[in-house]
């Protein structure tokens, strides 16, 4: 299957809250799987269907306060994990602050940059 992101999405560790456009009572707790220019990934118990739009809150040890945002649900799997079901999927930023995601990235870029220096010197 060919790859059909436009930017490289990072591994990243975090928490993300959703709450639906529709229903902004109901909150939807997540894990964050991964971040990238245009969006991030996030695995939940709870499916949502794709094209719904979603406000979430997502944090982060990269980033000193919660990055808040709008987003579009642009894929959805299903996983099978022992005797559960999880749901992974991609959002689509649609309102976020895009210097804040690119500070983030580049804080990952220079994880991903100090453990090679690291793995050279041994």
């Amino acid at each position: 299957m060919q790859e059909q992101r436009r930017y490289i999405r990072y591994n990243a560790e975090g928490s993300v809250v959703l709450k639906l456009e529709n229903n902004i009572s109901h909150s939807i707790p997540a894990g964050l799987a991964n971040i990238g220019f245009l969006g991030f990934g996030i695995e939940t118990k709870e499916k949502i269907e794709v094209g719904t739009n979603v406000d979430f809150e997502l944090i982060t040890k990269l980033w000193d306060k919660p990055v808040i945002g709008k987003g579009k649900i642009i894929y959805v799997n299903e996983i099978k994990r022992y005797d559960t079901t999880v749901f992974r999927m991609g959002i689509e930023f649609l309102d976020v602050e895009q210097e804040t995601i690119r500070c983030i990235i580049n804080r990952i870029q220079e994880d991903i940059c100090a453990q090679a220096r690291r793995k050279k010197t041994f």
